[in-house]
């Protein structure tokens, strides 16, 4: 939301509530439109007679003239800013960092507290320093908890594939070179099949060769699996405890073989609330940009109708550029990095997945590295900004995807 959209709208609240979110206990205060304070320091248990309390105070003015302002600080404030947006009350965010920012402006001291919070807050949304708090339709909401879902699963995926390279860099350093993911299927195969012990030894050489190649499917050769196993059989991995190595290898195999069914699982309910999203189709119009990257951009932005202009969903991505400058002194314009970081990076990822498998992007790439001579990151930041404003031009216009646009004004043949 634009200031002066906000500056009207606060113009038309009469009672500003601010509250300090805690995981057990928030503190609120209220303010009338001339700063002045009504109420400080009032408590809210976080249960549903705190609630009601809260709402019984809340009820001596009218709804209408009242806009509650919260920090949204980690998940604590949802449920309560679920319950009073359903009970009809304006629902806005404030950013923690300018609260923290404004403490000295409210009493010249650096002290903080969570009563001294609460009235901060509500000075912020008084003067128009807020974020609207926009409750997203079911399929876009959905969205959102799946791929934060898939993405903490992700993240558990790869630590527990470091966990395993790190045992087997220990008891079977000859694994990890042999086979390029020790999370596919072969590698997998051979640790189900043969414990540590059975696999440094020269037991049933033939049967390990046959499960390499059955599982590989082709991709590694006869030749190389006899070559794998025979350096298995000549390992310099350590043997003190191998009982336990083998227990917890056992252990990480089946753990990531859940993450892997969990990511499957999460990504099918994924793309059946995208076929429920209207700017889906567009996206998935440019090679390169598949279910997972379509998903998690749209789970973060919300609906498109939501926003009037790209520069404002690039700003909650934090890859709007800024500067410090000061007299003749210039500061290098970097992103600002202030927004949500999935969003951000799903972004970069799409930039990316597009300069490998989009012609036009590929190009547009090559003119920034070697025409502007932009280093590679700040060319992939330049792709994500540009793909994003290209994708909110064509769902606010209708349009499908046009090569053309992305080279547009570039001397490039």
């Amino acid at each position: 939301m634009q200031f002066n959209k906000k500056a009207a709208f606060i113009q038309n609240k009469k009672v500003i509530v601010g509250i300090d979110i805690a995981k057990n206990m928030h503190y609120a205060s209220i303010i009338n439109a001339n700063t002045i304070k009504l109420k400080v320091g009032i408590g809210i248990a976080n249960t549903r007679d705190g609630f009601e309390k809260f709402d019984a105070i809340l009820n001596s003015f009218d709804k209408n003239a009242v806009v509650i302002g919260m920090e949204p600080t980690g998940h604590y404030w949802k449920p309560l800013a679920n319950y009073f947006k359903n009970k009809g009350y304006d629902i806005v965010l404030v950013n923690p960092y300018h609260v923290k920012s404004s403490k000295e402006l409210y009493d010249n001291h650096k002290s903080k507290n969570d009563i001294k919070d609460s009235v901060l807050i509500a000075y912020l949304v008084r003067d128009g320093k807020y974020l609207e708090c926009l409750k997203l339709p079911d399929a876009y909401s959905e969205q959102r908890q799946l791929t934060l879902a898939r993405e903490q699963q992700a993240l558990e995926l790869t630590r527990s594939r470091n966990q395993l390279i790190k045992l087997l860099d220990e008891y079977l350093p000859e694994m990890h070179p042999s086979f390029s993911d020790v999370t596919g299927a072969a590698c997998l195969a051979l640790l189900k099949t043969f414990p540590l012990t059975q696999l440094k030894s020269a037991y049933a050489q033939d049967k390990k060769i046959a499960c390499i190649v059955k599982t590989a499917r082709g991709r590694i050769s006869h030749t190389k699996a006899q070559k794998v196993i025979a350096s298995f059989s000549q390992s310099i991995g350590i043997d003190t405890a191998i009982n336990a190595a083998e227990f917890s290898i056992n252990l990480l195999i089946n753990n990531i073989d859940a993450k892997k069914q969990n990511i499957k699982l999460i990504e099918e309910q994924m793309e059946i609330h995208l076929n429920q999203m209207p700017e889906a189709q567009y996206l998935l119009d440019f090679k390169g940009v598949g279910v997972i990257t379509a998903s998690t951009i749209l789970g973060q932005t919300g609906p498109f109708s939501n926003f009037s202009h790209a520069k404002e969903v690039l700003k909650v991505a934090g890859l709007l550029l800024g500067e410090n400058s000061s007299g003749k002194f210039k500061g290098q314009a970097r992103i600002t990095k202030r927004g949500r970081p999935l969003l951000r990076l799903s972004l970069y990822r799409a930039a990316v997945s597009l300069i490998a498998n989009n012609v036009e992007f590929k190009k547009l790439y090559e003119y920034k590295k070697k025409v502007l001579k932009k280093i590679s990151k700040v060319a992939l930041i330049a792709i994500a900004a540009k793909f994003f404003r290209i994708i909110f031009g064509m769902v606010k216009n209708k349009q499908q995807y046009q090569g053309s646009a992305v080279l547009k004004d570039l001397p490039i043949v």
